[in-house]
Parts: structure tokens; C-alpha cells; sequence
């Protein structure tokens, strides 16, 4: 399976909440009416957060 940069074009910005993750690329998946979203990391693992912590990415 191959990943393009462009199925990612989010960025994981917060080091408060999943340190480990701070700058992986993300996608999100679906938005809710509060500002949170389900964001999936490239490896595959699924959040639900606030969509302040992430960013688009600079390519």
C-alpha cells in the first residue's frame, strides 16, 4: 500500500496531548459540531479531538 503525502495533509501540532505523535502527518475523517474531529494518523491509529490540534501541512 502506498501512502502519498497529499492522503495527509494535516499535521498533529500539540505536545500536551499524544507527545508522541507531535508533527506526524493526519487526515481527518470526520468533523463534529463542537470543533472535534476523528483524525487518523499514517500507521493507522484513530483519535477524536479538537480540530486546534492540527494543522494543514507545508508539502
Amino acid at each position: 500500500m502506498n501512502i502519498n503525502v497529499s492522503d495527509f495533509p494535516y499535521v498533529w501540532r500539540v505536545r500536551t496531548r499524544l507527545p508522541e505523535r507531535f508533527g506526524q502527518r493526519c487526515r481527518m475523517l470526520a468533523r463534529g459540531k463542537m470543533n472535534n474531529a476523528m483524525i487518523e494518523f499514517e500507521d493507522g491509529y484513530k483519535v477524536i479531538t479538537s480540530r486546534n490540534y492540527i494543522r494543514k501541512a507545508l508539502q
